[in-house]
């Protein structure tokens, strides 16, 4: 996990030692495109700890590796249902394409210069 003073904290090794202090520590939201981590995260823990990410213009890959939930801007809830449906189906290629919307570039998404300038402020 990184926090906007460019520190960064292994969510795997906090859940390590959360998990038995917090007992309703339920998960995270993960907002870096760290698939490795979040994989992890799954692997080590299963169900015990939620993932949700926290970019939706990565959900076909977050869906890939067990990730479910996600946190959308509010106008492309239909088209990532019908990704989720898409995937459930087997069908990549439409859940791919119905990705875009979430995609494309947009105020505050991972294109924009909005979201480019502020990780550099807090990435640097």
């Amino acid at each position: 996990m990184r926090i906007c003073l460019a520190v960064a904290v292994s969510s795997v090794d906090f859940f390590e030692v959360a998990l038995p202090r917090i007992p309703n520590l339920r998960g995270v939201k993960h907002t870096t495109p760290s698939f490795p981590n979040m994989h992890m995260l799954l692997a080590k823990f299963g169900r015990r700890v939620d993932v949700v990410q926290g970019n939706d213009s990565t959900y076909v890959e977050g869906l890939a590796i067990g990730i479910e939930g996600v946190i959308m801007q509010s106008y492309v809830g239909l088209a990532l249902k019908r990704v989720k449906e898409a995937f459930d189906r087997g069908d990549l290629t439409a859940a791919r394409q119905d990705q875009v919307p979430a995609v494309s570039d947009r105020p505050g998404g991972w294109g924009s210069r909005s979201n480019d300038d502020f990780a550099a402020r807090c990435y640097a």
